[in-house]
């Protein structure tokens, strides 16, 4: 027997779950209830979760023998939604709630677990991890009766299918990578798109491959961008040198286009970006890089990337400028030729048919939200504009057709601030946050789970997590920990993956280090045992 644990605790029990309701669902205007004080009391006891459908094999006649089959493949069908069974009690004196706000539209529910916290504290009352159930619809209530000689509780259950799924969130427990392998600042990061179980090549859950550019121009005046990578999640950094590079570009972005991996950059001129091919086994880039410039703009340099498929993806560029490209190795077009604003568009995103494209007012040419509800056939701008934004901004984020999320600059390097739109930019909310310097990256894994990176003064780069659609976030523990001290987080990245549990629970971040010149890569991921 091992006496350092006499009376062990090693285990989870019922006892150490509660439960949390969010009508309406995820989205930051939507309170989310502690069952049992500011709800009714609920139990979830099972959760039907499939990951995929049914599996069969497709059978083909043995050509040696005679009423025998071989086996040549397997067919997989979709997998159905997630759906559980919620118990709701009655309280005395109150309407229940789940009968009438409830059953009309989206709700969530969180179930916390953990021991030795507050369990009524949904940030951080838990200690284990999060189960959220993603965007609910009731479909089938069974609502309590009585008897005439019982006295049990009134208890109604309604079953409910998950749009969104079920995923479980854990801690982020950050380490910094590549600390010998970096020494000028990371402008962006990205996991590569590779997602196998031996199949095709190597077994990758989406974490293994990282990549990363940095900018040698502040800290290594003379040098070109370098791009960095990890082909086993982090534990190992090669550095490679973009062919071509000069050391006047100025990388923006880095991402993945099918099996390319591409760095868009600005050289004071028209633009352009580098692309090279990704080995399927190995996921190292080819030593070979590209140049593309076709289709770019004097004076128009692209500034920002985002990719919808490999046949469609999106630029923002200097004086309003938004480029598209169906092929990454043939060049773009011009969508939009500074139409809409002549401002500076830093950032781009698209989700659907809606994209919004935002400006950093780094050229003086005023600051504009500019979007297109019709796949970028037409553009506008917003009809209003967040209060606090005469630098412009640095940051997008879109969650559907009217909720979006924007990061504002005061006065950059001085003050900024993170807004939100449910209306499609009729109208701004403010979120709450500590005083920031800078905020350099919004992003959502899912309808839940999302990031905000931002520098107080010092400078002092914080990293914020919300998994219940950004109606509260936070910086600590128990969902963040030793995030070691930075100047300036540039840019965010998670895995490209259909699993959920590997979408929210692993994050790259790249960066300014503490000391203000070198660069800085983080790996977050959740222990798992």
């Amino acid at each position: 027997m091992d006496m350092r644990r006499v009376g062990g605790d090693e285990v989870l029990t019922q006892g150490h779950i509660r439960f949390f309701v969010q009508p309406g669902g995820p989205a930051p205007n939507n309170p989310v209830y502690y069952s049992g004080a500011s709800n009714t009391y609920l139990n979830i006891e099972n959760v039907t979760n499939p990951v995929r459908g049914g599996i069969s094999p497709i059978n083909v006649h043995d050509p040696r023998v005679v009423g025998r089959y071989r086996q040549v493949g397997t067919q997989e069908e979709a997998p159905d939604y997630a759906t559980a069974t919620v118990q709701f009690y009655q309280k005395k004196d109150a309407l229940p709630r789940h009968l009438v706000d409830l059953l009309d539209c989206f709700v969530n529910f969180y179930q916390v677990a953990g021991s030795c916290k507050d369990p009524s504290d949904f940030l951080s009352g838990w200690s284990a991890y999060t189960k959220t159930f993603n965007t609910g619809r009731a479909t089938q209530p069974t609502e309590a009766g009585g008897s005439f000689d019982g006295t049990e509780v009134l208890q109604d259950d309604l079953e409910f299918t998950f749009l969104g799924g079920v995923s479980n969130v854990g801690k982020l427990g950050f380490s910094e990578k590549a600390s010998v392998e970096v020494y000028s600042q990371v402008v962006d990061v990205t996991y590569g798109n590779r997602v196998q179980c031996r199949a095709c090549g190597p077994a990758d859950n989406g974490t293994k491959l990282i990549y990363a550019v940095t900018d040698n121009t502040i800290a290594s005046v003379g040098q070109a961008p370098a791009v960095y990578y990890s082909t086993d999640g982090g534990l190992t950094w090669t550095e490679q040198a973009i062919t071509g590079a000069a050391s006047t570009d100025v990388p923006k972005a880095i991402t993945t286009v099918g099996n390319y991996l591409v760095i868009v950059y600005d050289d004071g001129s028209n633009g352009g970006y580098w692309y090279s091919e990704i080995s399927n086994i190995t996921g190292v880039p080819s030593t070979t890089w590209t140049d593309v410039t076709t289709g770019f703009t004097l004076g128009a340099a692209p500034q920002d990337i985002h990719v919808v498929s490999a046949s469609e993806i999106w630029f923002a560029a200097k004086f309003g400028y938004i480029y598209k490209s169906t092929n990454i190795l043939s060049g773009v077009t011009v969508v939009d030729a500074g139409a809409a604003t002549t401002a500076t568009l830093a950032r781009i995103d698209a989700l659907d048919e809606v994209i919004v494209a935002v400006s950093d007012a780094s050229d003086a040419s005023g600051t504009d939200i500019v979007y297109s509800r019709d796949r970028g056939s037409s553009w506008t701008t917003t009809t209003s504009a967040p209060a606090n934004a005469t630098d412009g901004y640095t940051a997008v984020q879109i969650m559907n057709d009217y909720l979006w999320w924007v990061a504002a600059a005061g006065t950059y390097g001085t003050d900024a601030y993170v807004y939100y739109t449910l209306d499609g930019g009729e109208n701004w909310t403010l979120l709450s946050l500590p005083s920031a310097i800078y905020v350099d990256d919004i992003s959502f894994v899912t309808q839940e789970v999302g990031y905000i990176t931002l520098a107080t003064t010092g400078p002092v780069a914080k990293i914020y997590s919300t998994w219940n659609g950004g109606y509260s976030w936070t910086n600590t523990s128990p969902r963040l920990l030793n995030i070691p001290v930075s100047d300036r987080f540039n840019r965010l990245a998670v895995p490209v993956s259909p699993n959920l549990g590997v979408a929210v629970n692993n994050i790259v971040v790249g960066g300014l280090a503490g000391n203000g010149s070198d660069g800085v890569v983080l790996v977050g991921k959740s222990d798992t045992q």
